[in-house]
């Protein structure tokens, strides 16, 4: 029973707490409570008395903040993470004071200018779950909102949360503007239909077994669940956006497709490598290959406003490739042309086609972007055609394709020893190899010298330090690694793999609060992600204690992967963590139906967590029903 005696109201609450404040102040303690003063007198109490909101205490780092409107909470909100990462935009991500906001609409408990309850309960745990620099909501708040604040919401589920009985429907707002008050539903996470990146490919395989972050794949029956079947709405980026499509083959034959494959895939490397323009990876993209679809669909699909599309024909030693523009909003061609030249004249098609799309979308080029751009490139047209057939073997991700792409790329450094996409090649293949039973010693010895060698023929191509930096991580060299990966983003800022394989690096350095957003953008950068991107952000958010999130997204990948068994894993670690027993051995016992063999020992024996945080698990694993 309610007592009558007890003052209550209905109110919006908002709990805001900064992001490792006690890490700032290890690190700097008068200039970080110097900042986070600055910041709380010049940011958040203007946009608080702005919108009627009051802060009712502080708590540590923490504000306990009473609205009277949904409205007005969620709209304060967004509007100080926006000034927030507009404030701090010249600063470092560890130097960085960032916020977690939670917003919740409940009942509340007046006792003086103090409030209480399980309304401030809620948003406390609200908070908990939002990513730095993020914003979640309740299903209260967002019943509320409709169409009235400039933000797009994704779903995450009921969710139960500590010390509240009932579960609590849990959103995240998307704070770009765009689509007014959309609800964004979780996305469904496809099997990629063409085989991934070579640099991330490599990562992934050689990650598991240099690195053993997970035991293995074996069989698991596929999700049935509407969970597997939903799907999201993603918002277009600020900047100009866009998706190359494969190009057409009018001929049907084996080697025009490679020309219109090719094509496509330098164009999308050659654009990865802007940073004003935000262009869809080519594992995203080419999905749509083969497929009668319509631009609109595409760009809805990924979340663009561009896409590219064309063909090519070959008649004697003359290609025609045709290639057009299309705004897919409005539907009109913003350009076209067609090319009529010899076939060697593919690599002046390629720089034409893309420079032709930078201006068309009015993109500036900086001094370095212009020369990356035609950097590092062959003129020998064979061992061009053959990097692409190479990389089609190499993506076949089993010992006999492996053993072929080495055999090309041998084959590549003989007609162009001087391009360093061949020495890129055939270092993946040696790293590569140790997930088909390779000595691990000879492959790591010989992977790093085509690295290196590539490396040093073009330190500028992102792919180059990409793989340098994987080299450091499996010589036991994390922060190098990190460093590398850094690079990598930075020479390739809509290049989805970097961004993905840099998550690794951060995870593996014992940083992954850092790594979850830049797997969130490597997951935006490429829509139908790699498995090896939701591998990485569950590993990120369970390292960093957001338990709830983490089973989200092992949730997910077990859609993706029915054949896999680790997404239970997942589970059942952070089931256990958050307390949630039940749960945590339904998963254990979904676990050992699709790898009976599996025990603590083998946990162990390959787990990355060492001391206590391995102990932990193994006595949750233990309780939960994994056998010794």
């Amino acid at each position: 029973m309610v007592d009558e005696s007890v003052e209550r109201r209905l109110a919006a609450v908002v709990i805001l707490d900064v992001v490792g404040y006690s890490r700032l102040m290890e690190w700097d303690p008068t200039g970080t409570r110097e900042r986070f003063r600055s910041i709380q007198t010049d940011l958040v109490q203007p946009i608080l008395d702005d919108h009627r909101g009051r802060i009712v205490k502080t708590m540590g780092d923490a504000f306990l903040i009473e609205f009277g409107s949904v409205i007005s909470a969620v709209t304060a909100a967004i509007l100080l993470q926006r000034r927030m990462t507009e404030h701090q935009a010249d600063r470092s991500a560890e130097d960085r004071i960032q916020f977690r906001i939670g917003i919740n609409l409940g009942d509340l408990i007046i006792e003086g200018d103090d409030i209480h309850g399980d309304g401030v309960n809620v948003a406390a745990r609200l908070e908990e779950m939002a990513e730095p620099g993020g914003i979640h909501i309740s299903g209260t708040v967002f019943d509320q909102l409709k169409q009235k604040v400039e933000a797009d919401y994704e779903f995450l589920g009921e969710q139960r949360v500590k010390n509240i009985t009932e579960p609590v429907r849990v959103y995240r707002v998307l704070i770009s503007p765009g689509a007014a008050g959309k609800v964004i539903s979780k996305k469904r996470l496809f099997l990629n239909r063409r085989p991934i990146g070579v640099m991330v490919a490599a990562g992934i395989l050689v990650a598991l077994a240099v690195y053993s972050v997970w035991p293995g794949i074996q069989g698991v029956p596929p999700a049935t669940t509407d969970f597997c079947k939903q799907k999201t709405a993603l918002a277009v980026p600020d900047k100009p956006s866009i998706a190359v499509l494969p190009f057409d083959s009018l001929s049907g034959k084996a080697r025009q497709e490679s020309f219109g494959d090719s094509l496509a895939e330098d164009i999308i490397t050659a654009l990865a490598k802007v940073s004003d323009i935000f262009v869809i990876s080519r594992n995203s993209s080419f999905t749509f290959k083969g497929k009668p679809v319509k631009v609109q669909q595409v760009a809805k699909e990924l979340g663009v406003r561009y896409v590219l599309e064309g063909s090519v024909q070959q008649a004697g030693d003359r290609l025609r490739v045709y290639a057009k523009l299309i705004d897919a909003k409005s539907g009109n061609h913003l350009w076209a042309d067609r090319y009529d030249r010899r076939i060697g004249d593919l690599f002046a098609i390629k720089d034409e086609i893309t420079f032709n799309i930078l201006t068309a979308l009015q993109v500036k080029l900086t001094e370095g972007e212009q020369a990356r751009l035609t950097r590092g490139r062959t003129t020998n047209l064979e061992a061009y055609l053959l990097f692409w057939n190479a990389t089609e073997e190499f993506q076949r991700f089993n010992k006999e394709g492996n053993a072929k792409a080495r055999a090309l790329a041998k084959r590549i450094i003989k007609l162009d020893p001087e391009w360093s996409r061949g020495w890129l090649m055939l270092g993946w293949t040696y790293l590569q190899a140790i997930q088909y039973g390779a000595d691990r010693t000879e492959s790591i010895r010989f992977g790093s010298k085509y690295a290196e060698k590539a490396f040093q023929m073009d330190a500028s191509n992102p792919d180059n330090n990409a793989i340098m930096a994987f080299v450091a991580l499996a010589r036991g060299d994390p922060a190098k690694a990190v460093e590398l990966g850094r690079k990598a983003v930075a020479l390739g800022p809509s290049s989805g793999d970097v961004h993905a394989l840099l998550g690794l690096y951060l995870n593996a350095a014992g940083r992954p609060g850092e790594a979850i957003p830049i797997i969130r953008k490597a997951m935006r950068l490429s829509p139908y992600h790699p498995t090896f991107y939701s591998i990485q952000l569950g590993r990120a958010y369970r390292l960093t204690g957001r338990h709830t999130e983490a089973i989200l997204e092992y949730k997910k990948l077990a859609c993706r992967l029915p054949d896999s068994f680790f997404p239970y894993l997942g589970q059942a670690l952070s089931y256990a963590r958050l307390g949630r027993e039940k749960e945590a051995g339904a998963a254990v016992a979904e676990l050992l139906r699709v790898r009976p063999e599996y025990s603590l020992k083998l946990h162990k024996r390959r787990a990355i967590q060492k001391g206590t945080e391995l102990a932990r698990d193994l006595d949750n694993l233990r309780k939960a029903g994994v056998p010794e």
